[in-house]
């Protein structure tokens, strides 16, 4: 095994009781890294690891059902002795949005007392010891990344919401499993994918996993329309 995936969570644009929102526990065997943290996954994310053993967080953009759980981890951090500073990267800004909720005149100074605080910028790039993440900036109706991580030349592309664009097909590229959202019920939206255009993309990549399910779309449904690929369902777990 080179790379694991825990599926946390898929649901949008809420999360309902057993399917939190976006969440995805990445373990490399020199890093632990949760993509997104959506509301909801938290909880079942310390189900299956202690917090201060993740290596990075990563958010791909400030939508609640992606980044909404960011504010039950500062809870934890601020009322944890000894918490490590979990260096957290997010899309600018993330830091006022989340201290924008916390009791206190300078929330955002509180958010990088408890956090290593990271920004996106457009060619973000960070250096593990052997693992790497690539964010890659796709379209969405607000500053979004996806992102790809690569351990020993083994790679997990994760498409964050989007839309179909020529950066979603650069973050399938090569990829032994693609992530990939499929958020819309029909063709042609600019802001998330259909199943078929999930799937289009994925054609570059060796294996796809849909995710982030549009309301009314079954998983049947979703496969049958991306060409039979797999549906991401909480507490999956993948090896790559």
């Amino acid at each position: 095994m080179t790379i694991s995936i825990s599926i946390l969570g898929t649901r949008t644009p809420y999360p309902v009781a057993g399917t939190p929102c976006s969440g995805y526990l990445v373990n490399t065997p020199d890093a632990l890294v949760l993509l997104d943290l959506g509301l909801a996954v938290w909880p079942e994310l310390t189900r299956v690891v202690a917090p201060g053993s993740l290596t990075a967080v990563w958010i791909s953009h400030l939508h609640p059902d992606h980044a909404g759980d960011l504010l039950a981890a500062y809870q934890w951090a601020a009322n944890t002795e000894d918490a490590p500073r979990i260096p957290v990267y997010g899309p600018p800004g993330w830091p006022e949005r989340l201290g924008a909720f916390l009791p206190t005149r300078d929330g955002a100074r509180e958010v990088r007392q408890y956090f290593d605080v990271h920004e996106h910028t457009e060619d973000t790039t960070i250096h593990g010891e052997s693992t790497t993440l690539t964010g890659i900036s796709v379209t969405h109706s607000v500053p979004t990344w996806g992102v790809r991580l690569t351990y020993e030349g083994a790679t997990v592309a994760y498409s964050a919401d989007t839309g179909p664009c020529e950066a979603l097909e650069t973050l399938a590229t090569g990829a032994d499993l693609f992530i990939c959202e499929a958020g819309s019920t029909s063709p042609g939206s600019d802001h998330h994918c259909a199943p078929e255009e999930a799937a289009h993309a994925g054609r570059l990549a060796r294996r796809t996993l849909l995710t982030h399910l549009a309301q009314g779309l079954t998983p049947a449904d979703a496969s049958r329309r991306a060409n039979d690929a797999q549906v991401a369902t909480p507490g999956q777990r993948l090896t790559i």
